[in-house]
């Protein structure tokens, strides 16, 4: 999940640069985080292939190619708004050297085909199963078609 927000993120922060003449602050986000946005790259290809090894390159180019066309949409319909919030993500994300990646794009929202996994910890109890129901004992004995019939 942190791959796919990680892309989302950047992607929009990509746009931020070109349409908001922000590639000064861009290019010290990537720098900021570069080892880490590797990594996440590399991952969020894996996952891809994993999901499907024939196209999971391709898919992969299309979800931040999609992921890019959103943020430029968002950026067209209110670039004011969109430039005010990616400054305010730089400024977030290069304001604070203790700032983790993962930490940074946790809140951002990844294409609605994808959602988190449900995990349970090590200290985290799975919920006891349901307790199948009994079987009230037979009172009477009915014999098979055929037994007990006469000839």
């Amino acid at each position: 999940m942190t791959a796919l927000q990680t892309a989302v993120v950047q992607q929009r922060l990509m746009v931020a640069a070109l349409s908001c003449n922000a590639a000064p602050q861009y290019n010290n986000f990537v720098k900021a985080y570069q080892k880490d946005l590797q990594a996440s790259d590399s991952a969020l290809q894996a996952y891809f292939k994993r999901l499907n090894g024939k196209t999971g390159t391709s898919d992969y180019h299309a979800y931040k190619t999609r992921m890019a066309n959103a943020s430029s949409m968002d950026s067209i319909h209110d670039i004011t708004g969109y430039c005010a919030s990616a400054n305010a993500a730089f400024e977030q994300a290069l304001g604070d050297s203790k700032m983790t990646l993962a930490t940074f794009v946790s809140t951002a929202k990844v294409d609605d085909a994808f959602s988190p996994c449900q995990f349970r910890t090590a200290g985290t109890a799975a919920p006891a199963p349901k307790a199948a129901p009994r079987a009230q004992p037979v009172k009477k004995v009915i014999p098979a078609q055929g037994s007990g019939l006469a000839k």
